[in-house]
């Protein structure tokens, strides 16, 4: 009796290590896996240009638990929506790819906490419905994608529970009145290089936990006087680049207090 039930429980801890690592690198072949410790393993897929290719690395090692999925300089129709299906990816990375749309269907895995996209194409255009799904989602950060504007497809899509978004170089040129309004977890927004004009203290929750903003390198020639006011816990601010020729007392006065950076060297030259 002894031996029998000795005997399974080490079956049960080879099939728990199996789905811990990383599979053998022929099972993910054309791609590659890195396990950081037993825990946390990334797959990363280059130079793909066959959704059959990601098909098939998934479903061949669907008992491994990938925590994140990186996808860099591929031409692909679309991201095959199975092969988010049963997989506990948390961290989508996409860089330098190429999409007739982003997905083929809404993926299925509320699970991802963070997406990074930096230099992606998509024929169709960026589509925030796409994002939706992800209801855990946290971290947001993409460069060099053409947003040209952030307004209500944005603020109805996106996961309230976000607390950092960073868009970089993304031709920004408008921001909704309430745009960011109904994200009280937000900790972080950083739009710089973009093309912002105008900004209001209506973008922002009332309620935040802000901490930093960047809004470096944009187009703002002036800042509301309440800009600042309710921001108990923002610490950070680098406005540099604008074309702002008069740096308000007041409007820095809520936050004089509390701020460790602070930069706003202006590009204007009168």
């Amino acid at each position: 009796m002894f031996h029998r039930a000795w005997l399974i429980l080490c079956l049960a801890a080879v099939l728990v290590s199996a789905e811990r690592g990383c599979p053998y690198p022929e099972d993910v072949e054309p791609c590659f896996c890195q396990s950081v410790d037993s825990d946390y393993s990334a797959l990363t897929c280059t130079k793909v240009h066959d959704t059959e290719v990601l098909l098939r690395v998934f479903e061949n090692n669907r008992r491994y638990h990938f925590n994140a999925f990186l996808l860099f300089n591929s031409t692909l129709q679309y991201i095959p929506h199975q092969i988010f299906d049963d997989v506990k990816v948390e961290f989508l990375s996409l860089k330098y790819n190429t999409f007739r749309n982003l997905f083929d269907e809404v993926p299925r895995n509320p699970g991802i906490r963070a997406i990074q996209v930096d230099g992606v194409k998509v024929l169709g255009g960026l589509d925030w419905k796409t994002l939706a799904v992800f209801k855990n989602l946290e971290s947001l950060k993409i460069w060099d994608v053409p947003l040209r504007k952030l307004t209500a497809d944005f603020r109805s899509n996106v996961s309230k529970k976000l607390s950092i978004l960073y868009c970089k170089n993304c031709q920004i040129k408008q921001l909704e009145d309430n745009v960011f309004a109904e994200f009280t977890d937000l900790k972080s927004i950083k739009l710089p290089y973009n093309a912002i004009v105008d900004i209001k203290r209506t973008m922002f929750p009332r309620r935040n936990k802000l901490y930093a903003i960047n809004l470096e390198y944009n187009k703002i020639s002036t800042l509301p006087s309440d800009m600042f006011s309710d921001m108990p816990f923002l610490k950070m601010v680098e406005l540099n680049g604008n074309m702002m020729a008069v740096l308000p007392e007041d409007t820095f006065q809520p936050i004089m207090s509390q701020i460790t950076l602070l930069y706003v060297q202006s590009k204007r030259r009168d």
